[in-house]
């Protein structure tokens, strides 16, 4: 059975047949009726009060377009309501638009379907389209799909190809009860019949028919050129569509500077949404673009593209070989990305979630040495990521909650291995605010409890002068010594190198031949070091000036 004997089958009256001259575009009451051709507005005011209903028609129109000087939607629905009244149907849609989007009157659907009503029974398409629409909706109307369907023939057969569009989704979408076969054929029928007349939308939509093979064999190369001509059109999901198979590897260069093209016709219009996929088309191109990638998306990041705001960021953080960017940079493009999540301008999602995760990263670890740390700010990217979903940051937040807590009775029980880990978390801000007042407190209290690490961070700061202590070496020796009798080889070794690094051979020689004895083999090569160094020292001389054989140098 052939898909018009179908039609036929199913009640359903077939559109002209194709290529009927395209309708016009959808009309704003402005668009339709330039009727009003005398720029002196009196004589048409004198006819429309003495109520020729085509007077009173473009003056309202007259109001509407601002022709009186000022735009007055008042003024333009007294006069078209004059005019509706007298039957004309064009007045009577017009009236339905002002109520269907709030113009010049409070938003009504259910007024907005009536003036609808009116102009369709008349056999205006575009009202029946507009009806049909508020049908399948349920705006101001019951939702019905049986009878969206039934007005949405009306304007199909008239050559309404957006009509074809919604009677084409809504058998696709399975809401008029057909199921099968059928509903297969009739989504493609209707969604052809709107593409070849030039609707976008169902280009789109046909171009995933044939992508999938439903309701049709499948043709890859068919759905490409139905993407391409909805592209064309400016339709933002082809293009998206186009995109990622570009980005999967399917099309070539051709296809890549065609997509860019379209992305740059949507920036020239205004489209401040493209920036980043634009990007991110020179950014895989081979071989990459970075530099032509960068411009684009730092200037999305700058005309507030959410999409090139969080590409830039990832691309600042995972700088291609040869790239340089400053810590700052990268935080403060993190920063501007999750501060769009927290405020609600872009609703939290995975991309959200990953530049939380990354800014936590930064702030609690920097990028190298001499990084600034922020570990207060990293706990609050940290939660910020778990919260949207992030599952490492999810992990790392349980356990951080967790763990201090357990830490924090044993502690206060006097483990002083746990009071040293309470302070790693105080100093570091790992998972708790960072705190250095209670930081040290635990410290000492880990210290003097007998914990080997805690006694060779207390030797260090006292040694070296640190974290507010004074420099005492005496003291710091003393800690130094205790967390080398509590360590292993590794810490003997470590504190051996931090006398030998301050040229106190005696007391590293002491400690690195302990970590040697006990395995640490690099001990050893430092000790040999220490006795080069021993036997390059150049004694005084021993005889006097006038003596001119000298004594032979011995080492101490």
């Amino acid at each position: 059975m052939n898909i018009a004997a179908l039609l036929l089958l199913l009640g359903i009256t077939p559109p002209p047949e194709f290529p009927p001259p395209p309708p016009a575009p959808k009309p704003q009451p402005v668009a339709e009726m330039p009727r009003l051709q005398n720029p002196a507005l009196q004589p048409l005011l004198e006819q429309a009060e003495a109520g020729n209903a085509d007077a009173q028609f473009d003056l309202g129109t007259a109001y509407y377009n601002g022709d009186t000087g000022n735009v007055d939607y008042d003024q333009a629905r007294r006069w078209w309501e004059k005019a509706a009244a007298r039957g004309d149907k064009i007045a009577q849609y017009n009236l339905g638009t002002l109520y269907d989007e709030g113009r010049g009157v409070s938003q009504n659907h259910r007024i907005a379907a009536q003036w609808y009503r009116d102009a369709a029974q008349q056999g205006y398409a575009y009202a029946q389209y507009n009806l049909g629409n508020l049908y399948r909706d349920g705006k101001g109307v019951p939702q019905n799909a049986y009878i969206a369907r039934d007005w949405q023939e009306k304007a199909a057969a008239q050559g309404d190809r957006d009509a074809m569009y919604v009677l084409g989704s809504l058998y696709r979408q399975g809401a008029l009860g057909i199921s099968g076969d059928g509903q297969h054929a009739l989504a493609f029928y209707w969604l052809e019949q709107a593409a070849m007349r030039g609707n976008p939308q169902a280009q789109n939509e046909l171009a995933g028919l044939y992508a999938r093979g439903e309701g049709v064999a499948q043709n890859e190369e068919t759905a490409l050129k139905w993407w391409q001509a909805a592209a064309d059109l400016g339709d933002r999901d082809a293009i998206a569509t186009l995109a990622r198979r570009y980005q999967e590897g399917e099309h070539n260069a051709i296809m890549r500077e065609q997509l860019a093209r379209w992305y740059r016709e949507a920036i020239e219009d205004g489209d401040h949404t493209v920036y980043g996929a634009l990007g991110q088309l020179y950014a895989e191109a081979v071989p990459p673009d970075y530099d032509a990638a960068l411009r684009w998306w730092q200037t999305g990041a700058r005309q507030g593209d959410r999409d090139a705001q969080y590409r830039l960021a990832r691309f600042y953080y995972y700088l291609p070989d040869g790239k340089q960017i400053s810590i700052a940079q990268i935080r403060n493009a993190f920063s501007t990305f999750v501060q769009g999540c927290d405020s609600g301008e872009t609703p939290p999602d995975d991309r959200c979630a990953d530049a939380a995760y990354h800014l936590a990263l930064i702030n609690q670890y920097g990028f190298g040495f001499a990084d600034e740390t922020r570990p207060n700010e990293a706990r609050k990217n940290w939660q910020q990521a778990a919260v949207w979903g992030h599952p490492v940051a999810r992990a790392w937040t349980m356990d951080a909650v967790t763990k201090t807590a357990a830490l924090q009775q044993k502690a206060e029980a006097g483990d002083a291995r746990a009071q040293y880990q309470l302070f790693v978390r105080y100093n570091e801000g790992d998972g708790i605010e960072k705190n250095q007042t209670t930081a040290d407190r635990w410290l000492r209290l880990a210290a003097e409890g007998g914990d080997g690490d805690a006694c060779l961070w207390l030797g260090l700061r006292y040694y070296n002068g640190m974290a507010g202590l004074e420099k005492d070496r005496i003291a710091g020796r003393a800690w130094l010594d205790k967390a080398a009798k509590l360590g292993d080889a590794s810490t003997q070794f470590q504190i051996g190198m931090i006398y030998f690094s301050q040229g106190d051979d005696d007391d590293a020689r002491r400690w690195l031949r302990q970590a040697a004895d006990h395995g640490e083999t690099t001990a050893t090569a430092v000790l040999e070091l220490i006795d080069t160094r021993e036997h390059t020292k150049r004694p005084p001389p021993t005889t006097s000036p006038t003596d001119n054989t000298a004594s032979p140098a011995t080492r101490p």
